[in-house]
């Protein structure tokens, strides 16, 4: 099985806390030492299960740390295909489960990796030809190529990566990628095992699903700076602000038991953008979400800031999030990109909040017939959207806030008829959404 921890068991009693004090290391440790550094605040006792010789010890560990540690026993549940009894309720309880090399780094996140390098070579050259760019620069790896083609053509072109239309503005010839190492992505059977022993054999895989190619955030040296959270956001660049899941998707979804599925293709570390979450902060229901120029956000106020958990993770590792999980991004820092695919998945015939966009059966023990196994049938059920979108002009729906368009064309105002979000400002097109 997976290992569900964030530290590593080198030997007994030997651990490598990295994060800690914002730094790694390895030596043999006292648990009190390990959490004093790292710990100001109690949170809760978290019990870390060691086998030793001696056998299982527990130790009452309180405060919460940079990133989450949880060490679990081993057995598993006979009525589950992954998971054991103790991921589960920690899932239920903590509305959140991080697994270690649940993926494995050759098989299953190379292809998509391998793909998505064509996908820039495609844009490169296009590019190239069009004379936006002074070079198609195939001598850099995939992050460095990405960066200068991006800043020689002064555009982010997050859009072209993406496995799922814009939300508002779709044109009959917008960027979309969905390929076939993209579409095995959505119906890897690991993945699956651990949805059915969280939802159920009847999976859909919903179509809230992106690509996010962070680059560093002075890619494009003109990005304005977001007011609300103080780092530049918009399109797939810089920090994300906090958010649930559940409060950027139409309300009709919120019944539906959704649970995103967040995985990185490179290395997501703190300098280059990774996750954070707020333990237990899935119990509040759907919290208020406000817009600014760049994303949908919860007011920090609101939140329970003092038991943030930041998550890095490497290729291979799988977080599922509960959909009322509170989580953000840091900004990307570095001087290189953060690749990671954010999907969705839900219980057949639940809402998928997007209504517009299409999904399709990953699994189903009752109906196996009606799964969808043909990656062009699913690309074209997409290609065939956007031409319908496309000739769909009066009115559009994002984020679960009816829009209407309004001149200039580069702006739009909310129309606020929901709960959801309080803002009645112009924000670009382009500029709206959450990205991870």
């Amino acid at each position: 099985m997976p290992s569900t921890t964030g530290i590593e068991l080198n030997a007994p009693w030997r651990l490598s806390a990295r994060n800690c004090n914002g730094h790694d290391r390895a030596e043999p440790i006292a648990f009190t030492r390990l959490f004093s550094p790292c710990a100001p605040k109690d949170y809760r006792a978290l019990f870390i299960y060691l086998s030793t010789g001696a056998g299982i010890a527990g130790v009452d560990a309180r405060g919460a740390i940079a990133e989450y540690i949880s060490l679990f026993p081993t057995t598993k549940d006979n009525d589950m295909k992954t998971l054991s009894a103790e991921q589960r309720t920690h899932f239920d309880e903590e509305g959140y489960l991080l697994i270690r090399n649940l993926l494995d780094v050759k098989a299953d996140i190379r292809p998509v990796f391998d793909e998505y390098a064509e996908v820039l070579d495609r844009l490169a050259h296009e590019l190239h030809k069009e004379g936006e760019i002074a070079s198609t620069y195939s001598d850099l790896p995939f992050g460095k190529r990405l960066i200068e083609v991006y800043r020689d053509s002064g555009r982010i072109h997050a859009q072209y990566f993406d496995c799922s239309l814009p939300q508002l503005g779709t044109r009959a010839d917008s960027p979309i990628w969905v390929g076939p190492q993209v579409f095995q992505a959505l119906r890897n059977d690991k993945i699956l095992d651990v949805l059915e022993d969280i939802i159920g054999p009847e999976i859909f895989s919903n179509p809230v699903q992106h690509i996010r190619i962070k680059p560093p955030q002075d890619t494009l040296q003109n990005d304005d700076i977001d007011p609300r959270i103080g780092f530049v956001a918009g399109f797939a660049v810089g920090a994300t602000p906090w958010h649930q899941d559940n409060g950027v998707v139409l309300p009709a979804a919120d019944a539906t038991d959704m649970i995103t599925v967040w995985y990185s293709l490179t290395e997501a570390t703190i300098e280059n953008g990774c996750l954070k979450i707020i333990p237990r902060s899935h119990n509040a229901g759907v919290l208020h979400h406000c817009s600014s120029k760049s994303a949908l956000f919860i007011k920090d106020e609101w939140l329970d800031l003092d038991h943030v958990l930041t998550c890095p993770m490497s290729p291979g590792d799988v977080l599922f999030l509960h959909r009322r999980t509170c989580h953000s991004s840091l900004p990307n820092k570095s001087d290189d990109v953060r690749v990671s695919l954010d999907l969705r998945y839900n219980p057949i015939g639940q809402a998928t909040g997007r209504d517009v966009f299409p999904g399709f059966v990953a699994r189903s023990q009752a109906d196996p017939a009606n799964e969808q196994h043909d990656a062009s049938a699913w690309a074209q059920d997409w290609y065939a959207t956007r031409a319908r979108l496309a000739s769909e002009k009066s009115r559009h729906t994002i984020a679960g806030t009816p829009m209407i368009l309004c001149a200039p064309e580069t702006k739009l105002f909310l129309i606020i008829e929901n709960r959801r979000h309080c803002s009645f400002a112009p924000i670009k097109i382009y500029d709206v959404g959450v990205y991870n």
